[in-house]
């Protein structure tokens, strides 16, 4: 990614610079109705919306991994990496969740980004392509590592201009998914 020749206002961070990476366990009542995602429930497309079984926060708390609406996920084990399987998490029953233990969590640090613009980020084709290239363990069972994703560089413009991107980016990436 060409991180030189930028608008003045932007800023080269990390990941861990405006999100945080798999934020702590969510506490809940053991009775509330939450989202359950499967792997196979993330889609892999842009605007494919996240499915989910309802299930009562006890029964997935604590085997899984925690998220609430707003986060975004997406797979750190192959092939389900490469495959694109991410999403913004929306519209979960109580605004909270678990899903497979094989998803990295971003949360957004609400004065820094927009989950849009984190969302698109790790659908870059840059992001995609250095992740292959860092995942560790063996054949068939490869990950990608917390450290490279918590520090990932990328240029930040401010928030009001993330806000026209993720609009053109709605935009335009629905265009493709018409074609």
């Amino acid at each position: 990614m060409q991180l030189d020749n930028l608008p003045v206002e932007w800023a080269i961070c990390t990941i861990s610079d405006v999100a945080s990476v798999n934020p702590k366990k969510i506490v809940a009542d053991a009775d509330l109705v939450t989202g359950f995602v499967p792997m196979s429930h993330a889609p892999t497309d842009f605007h494919s919306k996240l499915q989910f079984e309802e299930k009562a926060w006890g029964e997935i708390q604590k085997s899984y991994t925690n998220f609430q609406n707003g986060d975004v996920i997406f797979a750190k084990v192959t092939p389900c990496f490469e495959n694109g399987k991410a999403a913004i998490v929306d519209s979960l029953p109580n605004g909270i969740g678990a899903g497979s233990s094989e998803f990295y969590v971003l949360r957004p640090h609400a004065d820094a980004v927009l989950n849009r613009i984190l969302f698109a980020l790790i659908k870059t084709h840059s992001f995609a392509q250095n992740g292959a290239e860092n995942m560790t363990g063996v054949v068939g069972l490869r990950r990608i590592p917390r450290a490279f994703v918590e520090s990932f560089k990328f240029p930040l413009p401010p928030l009001a201009e993330q806000k026209v991107i993720a609009e053109k980016l709605d935009t335009l990436l629905a265009q493709v998914d018409n074609t």
